[in-house]
Formats: structure tokens, C-alpha cells, sequence
């Protein structure tokens, strides 16, 4: 009976936690509201169902260099432009988004950064509510020569994955980026 009794009380004690978990998450996300960004908000309706919720947001974007513009997709275009979006943050000039350029490479980058600088002046977004992150470190450096705020992403394996030689290697590499004032930042996973 003894050991009912307390069986009982620590699932009471599980369950109350469990139930608390909600209200502790979204005590974390206001106190952190300017750091937190949803990740992959690549509908223009993810965006409005989670915009009372969360500040930031981030993107997967692709540059169509036939048409100059730029439409919403991870791995192939989803036929949504991106225009929402820069709309969504003209009317909120406080909220800011991060573009995850998924094809931005060195042949792309002026076109793709003078296609998105026009877009952001016939919209009156300003640079400051965006971050421009691409694993292609060098074709970041013009946006940021051009006042964007930059992120290269590092594809990062577990350390415990790599020999020595690799880890070496990889150090050398993301030293090479940081110190290259090509970007303003890295991320990764």
C-alpha cells in the first residue's frame, strides 16, 4: 500500500511537470524574445499564425537567376515569392527576418543582392531587419560589403566523428572565414 501511495504521488508529480511545460516555454520565449527566431517559416501563413507568438523569423530562399526574383524553398522553388514577407516587414519595421539563401553562390551574389536591395526600398524594409546566411562564405562578402548583416553556415559534423587531421583542417577553414571579414557571423547546427 505504502508503495502505491507513492507510485502515485511521483506520477502526480510527472504529470504536474509535464503540465508546466508550456507555461515555462513561453515564459522563455518572452524573456528572450529579440533571440529567438522560428526556424523554416516558409509559408507566408506560418508566418501570421506564429506572428503574435514569436518576434523573428527565418526563411529558406532561393535566387531565380532567369527572373530575378526570389522565391520561398528549401531544396526547389515552392512558386511563393518572397514579397509577403518583405510586406509582413514594412508594416512591422521592429520584427526582423533571417534568409537562409540556399543557392547563393559567387556567380549569383551582385544579381541576387541588387534584385533584394530593390526589393527592399520599394517595400521601405530597411538592411537592419534582415540577415543574409549562406553556407557560400564568399558570396556573402558583397552583401555584407553592401551593409547587410551576414551569417556563413558552417557544416559542422560531431566532433567525435572527425580525426585529428579533420578536426585541424575544419579549425583552419572556419578560422579562415571568421578572419576574413567576409561575414559578420557563423552558425551552425
Amino acid at each position: 500500500m505504502k508503495r502505491l501511495r507513492l507510485s502515485g504521488l511521483l506520477l502526480l508529480i510527472l504529470c504536474l511537470s509535464l503540465l508546466a511545460i508550456p507555461f515555462w516555454n513561453d515564459r522563455i520565449v518572452r524573456r528572450y524574445i529579440d533571440k529567438i527566431w522560428l526556424h523554416r517559416t516558409n509559408s507566408i501563413e506560418k508566418l501570421h499564425e506564429f506572428e503574435q507568438e514569436y518576434k523573428n523569423f527565418e526563411c529558406d530562399v532561393l535566387f531565380l537567376t532567369d527572373s530575378a526574383t526570389f522565391e520561398i524553398g528549401h531544396d526547389e522553388p515552392s512558386g511563393e515569392p518572397l514579397k509577403p514577407y518583405l510586406d509582413f516587414l514594412g508594416a512591422n519595421p521592429d520584427r526582423e527576418l533571417w534568409l537562409d539563401l540556399k543557392n547563393l553562390n559567387e556567380s549569383n551574389c551582385i544579381q541576387a543582392e541588387t534584385t533584394l536591395t530593390g526589393l527592399l526600398a520599394q517595400r521601405d524594409v530597411d538592411k537592419d531587419q534582415l540577415i543574409i546566411e549562406s553556407r557560400d562564405w564568399k558570396a556573402l562578402h558583397h552583401f555584407t560589403q553592401e551593409g547587410y548583416y551576414t551569417s556563413c553556415y558552417l557544416d559542422i559534423p560531431h566532433i567525435d566523428e572527425l580525426s585529428d587531421a579533420e578536426c585541424l583542417h575544419r579549425l583552419d577553414s572556419i578560422q579562415q572565414i571568421a578572419h576574413s571579414g567576409a561575414v559578420s557571423a557563423l552558425s551552425f547546427p
